[in-house]
C-alpha cells in the first residue's frame, strides 16, 4: 500500500484520533472513483483519516500519494521551486500587484533596501540602516510555511525589543542570509477584527488550465489567528472556514490539528455567514498573478485587503497542502474542478 505522505504525517494527524473504518461499500466507492480518474489503485487510509476526524465520508477526498504526484506534475522541478519560491523575488515576479512594503531583504547572504535602492548593500550596512525601526514584521524568505521563523520586529539602536540584549546583527544571522523585513500590514476592518492580533488572510487556490490556455481560481477559505498571535497558520492552532463563492463563510469553521468545530473567533466574531469584502477583487488578483509564474500550475496565495480596500498578496506557495486542508472543506480542495483537473493531469497515465 502507498503512503503518499509518508507514515509519519499520517501518525501526526491521527493522534488521538479514534480512526473509522470504512464500510465495503464506502472502500469500494472510493477505490472505484479514483481508478476511473486516474488508472491507479488508491490507499483508502487517508479517506478513512478525513472521515474519522470531519463524520463526512466521500469519495472525493483526494488521497495523499494523488495529491504528491499531480503536484509533481503540474510544479514538476524541485530546482525551479528552489529558484522562485523566493519572497525576495516578489519585487520582480509581481511587480504590477501591490505587496506589504519591503524594508530590507537578504537572498542567498546578499542584501538590498528595497526602498533605498536597488543596489546591494553589505549586510553591515543593511544592519546600520535597521537600527531603529519599528512595526515590522521579520520572516524567512523560503520556507516559512507554517509560520516558522515569522516575528514582529522592534528595533531601538541595534537591540531587539522584547529580547534581552539581543543584537539585530545575530538575530539576522539565525536566518542564514535568507530572510525579508517587511512593514506590518495594517488590514481592511473586515479582515482585522476577525483576530486584531494577526494578519488574517484568505489562502486562494488557482490553476493553470493549459486546456483552456487560462488561469483559473479553484477554493478558498481565510486564515484567523488566535487571540494574541501573530500569524494565523492552521498548523499552528489557527481557526479556518471555507469562503462560498458569495464571499460569505461556510457552516463548519474549525481548527485543523487537532479539528475542532468553531463557530467564534477569540474575539468573540460569529465566523458562519460572515461577509469577506472584497472577496471578488482578491480572487481576480491572484487569478491575474498567477499568468506572471509561468512555470507553477497550482498555486495557493496567501492575500489580504488592506485599510483602503486594495487587495495585497502576501505569498504564493507552488506547493500548497491540499492534502490535509481537507478538513477545511469536508470535501476535495479542488471542489468542482477535480474532475476536469484530475482527467486532464493524469490523461496520459
Amino acid at each position: 500500500m502507498h503512503w503518499g505522505g509518508g507514515k509519519k504525517l499520517f501518525n501526526r494527524y491521527a493522534k488521538g484520533v479514534s480512526i473509522k473504518k470504512l464500510s465495503d461499500e464506502q472502500q469500494t466507492e472510493a477505490i472505484a472513483y479514483w481508478k476511473e480518474l486516474t488508472g491507479k489503485k488508491i490507499d483508502t487510509r487517508w479517506h478513512q483519516l478525513l472521515y474519522s476526524k470531519t463524520g463526512v465520508f466521500t469519495p472525493r477526498y483526494m488521497p495523499f500519494e494523488i495529491y504528491n504526484e499531480m503536484i509533481t506534475r503540474q510544479n514538476p522541478s524541485d530546482r525551479v521551486k528552489a529558484w522562485f519560491d523566493d519572497k525576495c523575488l516578489y519585487r520582480y515576479l509581481l511587480r504590477d500587484f501591490k505587496q506589504p512594503k519591503r524594508i530590507a531583504e537578504c537572498y542567498e547572504g546578499v542584501c538590498y533596501l528595497p526602498s533605498e535602492s536597488i543596489v546591494e548593500v553589505s549586510f553591515r550596512e543593511l544592519v546600520s540602516h535597521l537600527s531603529n525601526i519599528s512595526n515590522c514584521v521579520l520572516k524567512p524568505s523560503k520556507g516559512s510555511s507554517a509560520g516558522r521563523g515569522v516575528r514582529l520586529l522592534e528595533v531601538n539602536e541595534g537591540l531587539v525589543l522584547g529580547e534581552e540584549s539581543l543584537k539585530l546583527e545575530h538575530l539576522l544571522k539565525s536566518y542564514n542570509g535568507n530572510f525579508v523585513i517587511e512593514e506590518k500590514i495594517e488590514e481592511s476592518e473586515c479582515l482585522s477584527k476577525l483576530n486584531p492580533s494577526s494578519c488574517n488572510t484568505l489562502r486562494i487556490h488557482t490553476w493553470r488550465n493549459s486546456q483552456k490556455e487560462t488561469c483559473e481560481f479553484i477554493s478558498a477559505y481565510v486564515r484567523i489567528g488566535r487571540a494574541g498571535k501573530l500569524t494565523d497558520n492552521a498548523s499552528s492552532g489557527g481557526i479556518t472556514c471555507q469562503v462560498m463563492p458569495d464571499g460569505k463563510l461556510g457552516d463548519f469553521p474549525c481548527s485543523v490539528n487537532p479539528y475542532n468545530i468553531i463557530n467564534k473567533t477569540d474575539a468573540g466574531i460569529l465566523m458562519p455567514g460572515y461577509q469577506i469584502d472584497g472577496f471578488n477583487e482578491m480572487v481576480e488578483t491572484v487569478v491575474r498573478a498567477h499568468s506572471c509564474l509561468p512555470m507553477f500550475g497550482i498555486i495557493g496565495w496567501d492575500i489580504c485587503m488592506d485599510k483602503n480596500g486594495t487587495p495585497i498578496i502576501i505569498e504564493f506557495n507552488p506547493d500548497p497542502d491540499l492534502r490535509i486542508e481537507q478538513l477545511v472543506f469536508r470535501d476535495t480542495c479542488l471542489l468542482d474542478k477535480q474532475e476536469e483537473m484530475i482527467k486532464e493531469i493524469f490523461k496520459n497515465h
